[in-house]
């Protein structure tokens, strides 16, 4: 037998991805005139890849041998995968608290196993750092951690107030939120004034929100004081001092001015003055 034995097709190789790193491959033998020394004849590959060309030797039983060279399958995957970008997260402010969020992954060899991964992050807050974990088909696994917009606001905004003093002032009420923050309006003001010799009370009140949709109740009641008609008792112009909240009482006062000194007869020019006035505020008084 002096004839090369044939090449007779490829032996072995796989069809799914492993981590292992041995395969042992091969190839079938034909001799047409005697026997071959083996058949088939193996070898192992090794290393990642998907395929790999390998060339075989086989032989007869008269020691021909022949070079036999093929392309096997051996998807070989040693390698994590790769971390390839943020997916989700949000862009406005609501009251939601469940924000999905994830990773997407990139493998050059087995392929992911899902793409792209997600969690989900929760609770109060603008931005919030995740760790997502990634996975090849072999079961390679790999961390990734970004920042993610979530724009969480649960809580209410608050109310802040102020105001004046006096006979005319402002008063005025502002809105506070510092996550999603206010919108717009986040403030009002009012004047509050009462003449002299008078109270006014004003009252304001206003719902503000902020961005997410919460929203606080504002009422505010403030008083203004016009104060005393003013002046002082004196034996010549005692009525002056007979301003708000005065009143006549008996024959000869008015409030807390007194008729003034040696003044008592309706023809004094002084007294007339003095009970014109305290007529005036208080028409029912008995000497009026």
């Amino acid at each position: 037998d002096r004839t090369v034995p044939n090449c007779n097709g490829i032996y072995g190789g796989k069809t799914n991805w492993t981590e292992n790193q041995n395969v042992t491959i091969g190839a079938y033998c034909n001799d047409p005139f005697g026997e071959c020394a083996s058949n088939p004849f193996t070898t192992v590959i090794s290393g990642e890849g998907k395929t790999q060309s390998a060339t075989i030797a086989i032989r007869d039983k008269a020691g021909n041998s022949r070079n036999c060279t093929y392309t096997f399958n051996k998807y070989i995957d040693r390698t994590a995968p790769n971390c390839n970008g943020a997916y989700g997260g949000k862009t406005n402010w609501t009251k939601n608290q469940n924000v999905t969020v994830g990773a997407y992954c990139t493998d050059s060899l087995s392929g992911c196993s899902s793409n792209p991964f997600t969690t989900v992050i929760s609770g109060e807050g603008k931005t919030q750092s995740a760790t997502i974990t990634i996975r090849d088909k072999v079961g390679h696994t790999r961390n990734c951690t970004y920042t993610f917009n979530k724009y969480i606001d649960t809580t209410n905004p608050t109310c802040s107030k102020g105001s004046g003093s006096g006979s005319s002032f402002t008063y005025w009420a502002r809105c506070n939120d510092s996550l999603s923050g206010c919108t717009s309006p986040d403030y009002y003001s009012y004047s509050c004034s009462a003449s002299v010799g008078y109270v006014t009370t004003c009252r304001a009140w206003y719902r503000f929100y902020d961005k997410a949709g919460n929203s606080v109740y504002c009422e505010q009641t403030v008083t203004a004081d016009g104060g005393s008609a003013g002046g002082s008792c004196s034996s010549s112009l005692g009525f002056v001092s007979c301003g708000r909240n005065k009143t006549c009482v008996g024959a000869n006062d008015c409030g807390d001015c007194s008729v003034p000194s040696g003044v008592g007869f309706a023809n004094d020019n002084v007294y007339r003055a003095w009970l014109k006035k305290c007529c005036e505020n208080r028409p029912s008084a008995p000497q009026c």
